[in-house]
């Protein structure tokens, strides 16, 4: 049996490696991840965060190197709208981060001002030119039309291997399957995809991923402040708006669709490709955030759950059910009318 870490312990290492003699008071778990061990260290000068990373090795991402590499290549950029890197620790797959003092963004507080600043943090990150190199494709990236529909795929299957209750298997056999199999054929039948470009290398970018108001606190001032990259990487923009309108925990009004995407307007050569490309994709996108909901079902992402202290029951796996139909619903009304 594996014994459990000193967290604190190794929180002290992390303040020695860079020649701070802080005191920790304290260490408070934070429950806002779902995927990883957070803590709220508090020392007699100031709040820090540690992050701890869950390690799979049926995990072929590694979560850590991709977030550590993402938070240096903000530092080396001098790019503001994340927090500090502070200090790492590669053995126990831990980075130490400023806490930043503010509040989280609720559902139907998203108005325009948010999406600029979302929006600069992106044109931001995609004018760096140090250490471009260093960034590997996000997680699940998409550069070509296929690759959506082959991401949707694999999500399916691997909730029909994962051999769910039987609640789940009808879910996906009476309404997730149907809807999909007409969202397949209106977005990638060789009729449909033949008026919608690939992706050109040069207008692929730099993407923070899984990004949203749902990852940021809003300081005092009014600044945003985003955090969690382990997913981060070189993608299609169409994925990264796709996503940033379809996360469910604090969702993006449709009706500032036109504002988010102008604001990228200037980095990408073929600026109408990417229009187009976004609003056909779009119920695709839904559809698989409809699969992301159902995760709590899967074995690996149960025992990712337990890691970082958030459990799974019942009660919990019902809700998620009721949520990805609502997000199936809305994935076919996409398909059927589009943005309104």
């Amino acid at each position: 049996m594996t014994s459990r870490p000193n967290y604190r312990h190794i929180c002290e290492g992390l303040l020695a490696s860079i020649g701070s003699c802080e005191a920790i008071q304290k260490i408070k778990p934070v429950s806002a991840g779902r995927n990883n061990k957070v803590f709220r260290i508090f020392t007699s000068n100031r709040n820090l965060i540690a992050k701890f990373f869950y390690n799979c090795v049926t995990d072929h991402r590694d979560r850590f190197i991709s977030e550590l590499t993402f938070y240096q290549y903000i530092m080396i950029n001098d790019i503001t709208g994340a927090p500090n890197l502070l200090a790492k620790n590669k053995e126990q797959r831990v980075i130490l981060l400023e806490d930043v003092s503010g509040k989280a963004l609720k559902s139907g507080t998203i108005g325009k001002n948010h999406i600029t600043q979302a929006m600069d943090f992106i044109v931001a990150l995609n004018r760096g030119s140090k250490e471009r190199q260093s960034i590997g494709p996000a997680s699940e990236a998409c550069l070509f039309i296929r690759d959506y529909e082959k991401a949707i795929d694999r999500r399916l299957n691997r909730l029909k291997a994962s051999n769910p209750e039987a609640t789940i298997c009808q879910f996906i056999e009476t309404e997730l399957g149907p809807v999909w199999d007409r969202i397949r054929q209106s977005t990638f039948s060789l009729r449909r995809i033949s008026n919608v470009n690939n992706i050109n290398e040069e207008d692929r970018l730099i993407s923070p991923s899984d990004f949203g108001f749902h990852n940021c606190i809003e300081t005092r001032g009014g600044r945003l402040i985003f955090y969690d990259f382990e997913y981060a990487g070189w993608d299609d923009p169409a994925k990264l708006i796709g996503d940033f309108f379809c996360q469910v925990e604090v969702p993006v009004p449709i009706g500032l669709f036109k504002d988010t995407i102008e604001k990228l307007s200037g980095q990408f050569c073929d600026f109408e490709g990417l229009k187009r490309r976004v609003l056909h994709l779009l119920p695709a996108i839904q559809l698989k955030w409809c699969c992301l909901l159902l995760n709590e079902f899967l074995t690996t992402d149960a025992d990712r759950r337990e890691f970082s202290g958030n459990t799974i029951n019942d009660t919990i796996r019902q809700e998620q059910l009721e949520k990805a139909r609502v997000a199936l619903n809305r994935a076919d009304e996409l398909n059927k009318e589009g943005i309104t």
